[in-house]
């Protein structure tokens, strides 16, 4: 894609790019977080600085959004330079010509992921389906978090990162029953929303606008 010429690319994603931490060749099954160099995000799979620049984009997709990673439903997350003011990482999904501001900046997008994580159903108590995970390997990934974006998160993000270590699994029942049951979680989507509001203070955050022309 023609990058515009005021753009660059975030500090921190540069350093987490150098440091191999987007090459999914360095993904291992290792347990210990300090030998784990892949960051897994539950929702971002990371593209490098090449593929982002040789993005090949449908020319109806607004070029003011610059994308960094995917989901396997192929929705993008990506940069929104519309302002030049701000660089807010944004939401696009595939299939829907609005998206949505997720974060004010890289790093806060970051932090945000990891509060859906622990509020959404990727956990299992005693047995679950095959894309859940147990409390030992929440715990895992949590610290692997804790120890890539230690240098370009806030203490009090760090500080809530060490609460969410220090949790137990419990079983969030779900409002309506037409939902289902419910499933475990380490914070509510309650608590999430209140812990997005407390730490990112960000005016458009989840405000939608429209990126497929």
């Amino acid at each position: 894609m023609n990058l515009p010429l005021n753009f660059s690319f975030p500090q921190t994603y540069i350093g987490m790019e150098k440091q191999g931490l987007f090459d999914i060749a360095n993904f291992s099954n290792e347990d210990e977080p300090k030998k784990q160099k892949y960051v897994w995000l539950n929702e971002m799979e990371w593209m490098t600085r090449e593929e982002i620049i040789n993005f090949d984009y449908d020319q109806d997709r607004s070029n003011f959004v610059v994308p960094f990673a995917f989901n396997a439903n192929g929705d993008i997350w990506g940069w929104y330079l519309k302002d030049e003011n701000i660089m807010p990482v944004v939401y696009c999904l595939h299939d829907d010509y609005e998206a949505t501001y997720y974060a004010a900046s890289f790093e806060e997008a970051l932090f945000r992921q990891i509060l859906d994580f622990s509020s959404q159903s990727n956990f299992y108590g005693e047995q679950g389906s095959s894309y859940q995970m147990s409390l030992d390997e929440a715990r895992m990934h949590l610290t692997g978090w804790k120890l890539k974006f230690g240098k370009c998160f806030k203490e009090e993000w760090l500080s809530e990162i060490d609460r969410l270590l220090s949790m137990e699994l419990k079983f969030y029942k779900y409002p309506s029953k037409k939902m289902g049951e419910g499933h475990y979680v380490l914070i509510t989507p309650e608590e999430c929303e209140y812990l997005t509001k407390k730490h990112l203070f960000f005016d458009l955050i989840d405000q939608n606008f429209q990126w497929i022309s």
